[in-house]
């Protein structure tokens, strides 16, 4: 099963929307942040009065050593001896030096994943820790010689194998203050106009950011090197993670959220998040951010009874993830639009007058807007036949509004009448990649003059298809084609109307009604997503989209950097 059995709507989930975003996307993403940042981690020991290890500033050491760097003493010659003595003298014990970022001239490929998720959110996941260069030295005392100063240094691919630690680390999330979160880089790292958008009104805006929680990590794999045993070893293991875990702080911790506050269909977006393991393949395993608008209760986090990526096959496109909303969500979207549009269309027929006299006639007919005043009564001889609107929770149908009234007026019991009925329909409906609009207005009169004449028409009688085609443009943005449809059987109305002035009064109706139904204008929300900033500061591009077989809508999705 794949996304298409996306159901957001079963009591089981309720979530407004959902970004997932693969195991494999989350390393892509690590990885990327590995190439092209790489601080370098620099830890020094020193003897204390008692001869145990403590923690010396490494710019500091290196002044008390007269300017001699532990981590790069000359191989050989007098030189080395030289300054191995300043290292002796300044009570140098062990240090490493690290430079984060991807081991040299490692293929990527060959590498083990950064994240590997847990089997749900409350699992921890496996975080290992990637140098670019990993060197560890030690000087060790000997009695009546000079001490003796080496040097491990981790493998240059594509040969050996890098050091690597792996630790379990746990997710939380939490809310961040916008001023203290603009001044970290990870603020620098968003896109340049989500930056200029946050610093220009920081008020509008909420940070919600996922953190690894370093600070209790639990170490379950460390690297063996070839003859680091005893203190250096022991201390490598307790010192690096710590050190390693706190450069990366420095760097600011991942956002997951930057939404506005006030404005638009995210204002107050509410998140969480849960894990979709895949056993079978790990690297589609999907980290899932949960959302909810203000308006609604965020549920309880919880995985899906389907996996949203499936195992690529010959010819298909590579997704990061998938954007997904709800489609009750997409439909009240759509109902807020169009309720006032459908309420303009509900009219009111209006055969108000017909008389006959020995050798005359006459006759008036109109419709009226639902709103009209009627002095607080409404007639009595108005019928509303039907008025209805149905959101069914299943199936392509989204939302289906129908209105049906009848009116007659009478003369003189009967010798004489008018009836006058209207009816209005307007459907949406979800289906493929296609948003569907289907609207029909029926306007009839129908007429009886006793001995003189009687007819019928179809004033107006019209309907409307507009179907919303969704895809993607060149550049990986979601856009939506319309193509509209009129079917017009409205009858002709010409001079052969014997009632006098009669002619005049439908022309008026058929021009007032089909001024009203045109084209569905309505705005897809297809971009919805686009207003959130996600991992990274890295934004999507959209490769495809359409509905799920519950009528979610579902965007699939790669990242790109800006």
């Amino acid at each position: 099963m794949g996304a298409n059995q996306s159901n957001l709507s079963s009591a089981k989930y309720n979530y407004d929307y959902v970004l997932a975003v693969s195991q494999d996307s989350i390393n892509a993403t690590a990885l990327a942040y590995l190439h092209g940042k790489q601080p370098v981690i620099n830890v020094c020991f020193v003897y204390d009065d008692n001869g145990d290890p403590k923690r010396m500033d490494y710019a500091e050491f290196k002044k008390a050593a007269a300017g001699t760097d532990p981590f790069d003493i000359p191989a050989s010659g007098p030189g080395r001896d030289a300054a191995v003595k300043h290292l002796d003298d300044a009570g140098f014990m062990y240090g490493f030096q690290a430079a984060m970022g991807l081991p040299t001239k490692f293929p990527v490929n060959t590498l083990p994943p950064i994240v590997t998720l847990g089997a749900t959110a409350a699992d921890p996941v496996v975080y290992r820790l990637l140098c670019r260069t990993f060197t560890l030295v030690e000087l060790r005392p000997i009695p009546h010689k000079p001490s003796v100063y080496t040097a491990y240094a981790q493998p240059v691919g594509p040969s050996g194998q890098p050091w690597i630690f792996a630790y379990e680390v746990k997710l939380v999330q939490q809310p961040t203050d916008v001023g203290q979160f603009m001044t970290t880089p990870a603020f620098e790292g968003l896109p340049a106009t989500t930056r200029a958008q946050v610093t220009g009104n920081p008020g509008a805006f909420s940070i919600q950011q996922l953190l690894f929680d370093f600070a209790h990590a639990a170490c379950t794999v460390r690297p063996e090197i070839s003859g680091v045993t005893g203190l250096l070893r022991e201390l490598l293991y307790s010192q690096f993670g710590i050190e390693y875990f706190a450069e990366m702080k420095k760097s600011g911790p991942p956002v997951v959220a930057v939404v506005p506050k006030s404005d638009g269909a995210l204002a107050g977006l509410q998140t969480e998040f849960s894990v979709n393991a895949n056993p079978a393949h790990p690297e589609l395993a999907c980290l899932n951010y949960l959302c909810a608008t203000a308006d609604h209760k965020l549920p309880a986090p919880t995985s899906f009874d389907w996996n949203w990526l499936e195992p690529k096959q010959p010819g298909d496109h590579d997704y990061d993830g998938v954007c997904v909303v709800n489609r009750r969500q997409l439909a009240e979207h759509l109902r807020r639009q169009l309720v006032d549009y459908v309420e303009h269309n509900k009219w009111l027929p209006n055969p108000v007058y017909v008389e006959v006299g020995l050798v005359t006639y006459d006759a008036r007919f109109g419709v009226s807007a639902r709103n009209l005043d009627w002095h607080g009564k409404q007639p009595d001889d108005l019928k509303i036949l039907v008025e209805d609107f149905q959101a069914p929770e299943q199936g392509e149908l989204a939302l289906h509004w129908t209105f049906h009234t009848k009116r007659e007026f009478d003369y003189a019991s009967g010798t004489s009448w008018m009836l006058g009925e209207t009816a209005f329909e307007l459907k949406v409906s979800f289906r493929g990649n296609q948003i569907i609009v289907e609207q029909r207005a029926l306007v009839y009169c129908k007429l009886v003059m006793v001995t003189f004449w009687r007819d019928e028409w179809n004033l107006v009688d019209i309907g409307i298809t507009d179907t919303f085609t969704l895809s993607t443009t060149d550049d990986g943005q979601l856009t939506a084609h319309l193509d509209s449809k009129t079917v017009d059987n409205s009858a002709v109305i010409d001079s052969s109307v014997l009632v006098p002035d009669l002619n005049e009064r439908f022309t008026r109706v058929q021009k007032q009604v089909k001024a009203w139904v045109t084209t569905a204008m309505v705005d897809i929300p297809l971009a919805i997503m686009e207003n959130v900033i996600f991992p990274g500061g890295r934004s999507f591009f959209f490769q495809e989209v359409n509905f799920s077989d519950h009528q979610d809508l579902i965007a699939h999705i790669t990242y790109r950097d800006l």
